[in-house]
């Protein structure tokens, strides 16, 4: 019996390099135990480089696709504090592309 390829979308948020080190050992995980060949399309947007440059030597299972999934962490300058008015600004230009990224998908 032929199986079919497997694609799978795997997002990896722009929050930073933690959330982008977590998803490597993931999808890792998942390229090393697939019973079958599969597809894996590794979206981001900031990190993206960073994850092409840790996933060398997957190519042919491994795409990459240039794309926002989240806003990302918006910090005060000069403090590791949260900028909530920053925020709400930058959450309001995000959400009126909202239509543009879904699109691109």
């Amino acid at each position: 019996m032929r199986h079919r390829l497997t694609t799978i979308c795997y997002y990896v948020s722009d929050g930073g390099y933690e959330h982008a080190a977590r998803s490597l050992a993931i999808i890792r995980s998942m390229l090393s135990q697939a019973e079958r060949q599969v597809r894996l399309i590794v979206c981001s947007a900031r990190l993206l480089p960073f994850l092409v440059q840790s996933l060398a030597g997957h190519e042919g299972a491994v795409e990459f696709h240039r794309t926002s999934s989240d806003l990302g962490s918006v910090i005060q300058e000069g403090a590791a504090l949260a900028d909530r008015t920053r925020f709400r600004v930058e959450y309001m230009k995000y959400m009126r592309l909202f239509p543009y990224f879904i699109d691109m998908e």
